[in-house]
């Protein structure tokens, strides 16, 4: 048996990772992952945004859902005359698309762009999203949430923030994420 193979058999990856980091993956309040584990990313930036210079005060992280696919709505937000972005886009096999910079401000949801971190996920607010995006949008989620000290409080539907208007990401795919962040 190798260390590896006791490692993940006997012990378990992050509860190893914890003790050997003396629980500094906790306290960064990062999920500490191998390299399999997280998803892809790349970039693709969108012309729609705000310029704004150094750091922003964020204090919500808005969830979407694209009514659409992935590829749609990254070649709208790529579309000047659109005018919509969101910081990211997660797409339907898990991967993850940087389409503004967090410094400037995306187009995503009226009144709450200047202070707000947006993602979209790839799929429809009255259709379940899939496990790979639900894990991508957490491990996306913990990461904006550390760099900007956010708790889960600070988590909003698009749903919540235009209510007469949208109905984005929907509640059962709200309730996957939230339920996944508890993890």
């Amino acid at each position: 048996m190798t260390i590896d193979n006791y490692i993940n058999e006997r012990i378990g990856r992050r509860d190893f990772l914890a003790k050997a980091t003396g629980g500094l993956s906790v306290l960064l309040g990062y999920n500490m992952l191998y390299a399999e584990d997280k998803p892809k990313e790349r970039t693709s930036l969108s012309p729609n945004y705000e310029a704004h210079e150094g750091k922003r005060n964020v204090d919500k992280i808005v969830l979407h859902t694209t009514e659409g696919t992935g590829k749609s709505a990254e070649n709208t937000f790529l579309n000047p005359g659109s005018k919509v972005s969101a910081h990211y886009l997660v797409m339907e096999d898990g991967s993850i698309v940087k389409m503004v910079d967090e410094k400037n401000i995306a187009w995503h949801c009226r009144d709450f762009n200047k202070n707000s971190i947006g993602m979209e996920i790839a799929g429809y607010y009255n259709k379940k999203i899939n496990d790979r995006q639900i894990k991508s949008s957490v491990y996306l989620i913990k990461r904006i949430k550390t760099d900007y000290n956010l708790t889960n409080a600070n988590i909003k539907a698009h749903s919540e923030l235009d209510p007469s208007r949208r109905k984005d990401p929907g509640k059962e795919n709200m309730d996957a994420i939230l339920k996944a962040l508890e993890k």
